[in-house]
Order: structure tokens, then sequence, then C-alpha cells
């Protein structure tokens, strides 16, 4: 009778500590959200201005966009987002992902990037604006680093878009006078694609330039 006693209280015991084991392990094992399946496609978070939707194009087409911008390993051609909808709500779209200060760096950087691709009129007069109008007074450093980079992305940008309807705008930024760093950008914008009328502004400045770093850039684009 003892031994009975003794092995039903053993038991208890046993099954007491089974259960506990069991109970840390669920709680130390992931949640599906914290390990989610390799098969699952990854959460998407759609960055437009103030929660705004794009006309014509849809929640899940939106997505697509921003997850072929935030590749890390390549870019999307033209081609590739010509797949996700028509130019124009693409442009539109993208216009909006550079504008939302609440999206990252690298999602607003990247869409200043791929406006390149497109040279209707709303975007040209945007990448304009942002490539050559100052930076706002009053916004914190960090919003003014990424606004400074993202002059520097326009610059590019804006070159494609408009081709040599830009060069009048981007001459006169290489020009002295203007930031360093700025003018290095117009220089690599006008030699990288507006070809030989380009070329002839940066012989000229070539010419008559003093700036060693300038010099050095523009030996680049003429030999």
């Amino acid at each position: 009778m003892v031994w009975a006693k003794r092995g039903a209280r053993l038991g208890a015991v046993m099954l007491s500590l089974c259960c506990a084991v069991s109970l840390a392990h669920a709680q130390d094992a992931p949640s599906p959200k914290e390990a989610p399946s390799p098969k699952e496609a990854p959460d998407v978070v759609v960055s437009v201005p103030d929660g705004a939707s794009v006309p014509g194009m849809s929640q899940a087409q939106l997505e697509r966009l921003e997850f072929a911008l935030r590749g890390y390993e390549y870019f999307p051609s033209r081609a590739e987002l010509d797949k996700i909808a028509p130019a124009t709500t693409v442009s539109e779209a993208l216009r909006g992902f550079a504008s939302d200060r609440d999206a990252s760096p690298m999602i607003r950087t990247r869409a200043v990037d791929a406006l390149g691709y497109y040279g209707d009129d709303d975007t040209v007069v945007y990448l304009r604006s942002l490539a050559f109008e100052p930076i706002a007074d009053g916004v914190s450093k960090a919003e003014y680093r990424v606004a400074s980079s993202m002059k520097h992305h326009a610059i590019m940008s804006f070159a494609k878009s408009a081709g040599q309807a830009s060069l009048g705008d981007l001459s006169a930024l290489a020009q002295p006078g203007h930031d360093t760093q700025l003018r290095l950008t117009a220089i690599h914008a006008i030699a990288k694609n507006l070809g030989a009328p380009g070329k002839a502004v940066l012989e000229e400045l070539a010419a008559t330039d003093d700036s060693r770093v300038i010099q050095r850039e523009l030996r680049k684009f003429l030999r």
C-alpha cells in the first residue's frame, strides 16, 4: 500500500515536470510571425503620402512596385516596371514614394532613380524641382541629409528624363559659383546622358574652369 502511494506521488511529480517542460518549449518556440515559412511572401508595407491611393493602381500593384524598389541585389528595369502598371500610373506612384517623408531613404532615392525612365511632363517638372530648388528651411538634420542625397539622384534622373531639354539647367549648375559636389554631379549627368551637345558644353567648361577637382572630373569624359 505504501509503495502504491509512493508510486502515485512519483507519477504525479513526473507528469507535472513533463507539463512544465512542454509549456516552456511552447513559450520559447517562435510564433508564425517571428519565423515565417520560407514559402511565404514577406509582408510589404506600402508607403504613399498620407495613405493616398494612386488612381488606376491596385494595392497589390503598389506592393509589387515597392517590393521592386527594395531589392539590394538589382535595380528594376523599365520593362519590369511596365509589367506592374501603365507608365503614367507607375510614374505617379514613384513620385508619391519619393515625396513620402515616412518612407525609408532607400525607397525614396530609388524611386527618384526609377523616375529617370519616364519623360512625362509631370515627372520632368518634379525632377527639375527636386534637383534645383533649395532644400526647405527648418528640416531636421536627418531629413536634410536625405534631401541632399535625393538632390544628386534627381540631377541624374532629370538628365535621363528630360534629355536635351535639361542641358541648359545642367550646364548652368556645372559652372563656377555652385556647390562643388553638385557641379560634379551635373557634369556626370551631362556626360552620361546628353551626347555631343553635352560634350561641347563640357569642353567649353574645361577651357575656362580653373578648379583642379572639376578638371579631374572633366578629364574622365573628354579623353
